[in-house]
C-alpha cells in the first residue's frame, strides 16, 4: 500500500488488496465488510482508544471461548445478524427455528435473590415487563 494514503483513498487501497484472491466471493465479502467498515469509523468518528477497547473486547472474547462456551455465537445473537440471517436465508430452507431469540432470557423457577436481582433492573424503563419485583411468575 501507498504510504501517502487519505481517509478518501484508503479505503479503495484495502479493497484492492483482495485483487488477487481466488475465490470470488471471499473477495466480494471482504471488500464489502472493508467498505461497510471504514464507512462506519467515518460516520461515527471512531476514536483510536474507542477502537482499541472493541478490539480488546474481541480479544476477552476469544480468550473466554471454548468448546462448549461460544462468545462469537453469542456476540452475534446480542448483535441481532444471527436472526437477519435466518430471515435472509429462510426462503432457502423453508420452516426453521430462529437460531437465536431475543431477550431478555428469563428462566423458569430462577432463585429468588430478592429485590436487587431480578430482571426488573435490566428491564427499567420497557413497558411489557412481566415479572415485577414481588410477582410470581406461573406456569
Amino acid at each position: 500500500m501507498s504510504s501517502n494514503l487519505t481517509e478518501q483513498t484508503i479505503t479503495e487501497a484495502v479493497q484492492r488488496t483482495f485483487d488477487t484472491s481466488t475465490d470470488e466471493r471471499f473477495r466480494q465479502l471482504m471488500v464489502c465488510l472493508v467498505q461497510h467498515l471504514h464507512d462506519f469509523a467515518r460516520e461515527v468518528r471512531l476514536t483510536g482508544d474507542e477502537w482499541f477497547i472493541a478490539m480488546d473486547f474481541i480479544e476477552r472474547m476469544g480468550k473466554i471461548s471454548s468448546p462448549t462456551r461460544q462468545e462469537a455465537v453469542l456476540a452475534s445473537d446480542i448483535l441481532g445478524l444471527s436472526m437477519l440471517l435466518d430471515k435472509i436465508n429462510e426462503h432457502a430452507r423453508g420452516s426453521t427455528t430462529d437460531s437465536a431469540l431475543l431477550g431478555p432470557f428469563l428462566r423458569r423457577g430462577p432463585p429468588d435473590r430478592g429485590k436487587r436481582g431480578r430482571h426488573i433492573r435490566w428491564c427499567r424503563g420497557h413497558t411489557d415487563v412481566r415479572h415485577r419485583p414481588g410477582h410470581r411468575r406461573t406456569g
